[in-house]
């Protein structure tokens, strides 16, 4: 069985407007502004190529009052149209991780 890799996220308001998330590892502490859901996924991938042997779980922490209700339906969103592309991605390669 893999060891854990907690993420733990937290939605930010960027300084100019709109939001950011700020993910960090638990192991090393280390802390990863994501401007985007792309970038964001890109951190997660890297994460995973830097911790094959653990399997990230990813905690979302409550966002604070300052942050804005839609901008977590825009995230929200970013990251159910992220996931269909994913699965369309799939399906169309034919790939079933299942």
């Amino acid at each position: 069985m893999k060891e854990t890799l907690l993420l733990s996220v937290e939605i930010k308001a960027a300084p100019m407007g709109g939001w950011y998330l700020l993910l960090e590892n638990t192991i090393t502490e280390k802390e990863f502004e994501c401007a985007n859901i792309e970038k964001f996924n890109e951190k997660l991938t890297l994460l995973q190529s830097l911790y094959p042997e653990h399997e990230l779980k990813v905690e979302w922490l409550e966002a604070d009052k300052t942050i804005l209700p839609e901008y977590i339906n825009d995230i929200r969103h970013q990251l159910m149209a992220y996931e269909a592309k994913l699965e369309e991605q799939e399906s169309e390669s034919g790939f079933n991780p299942n």
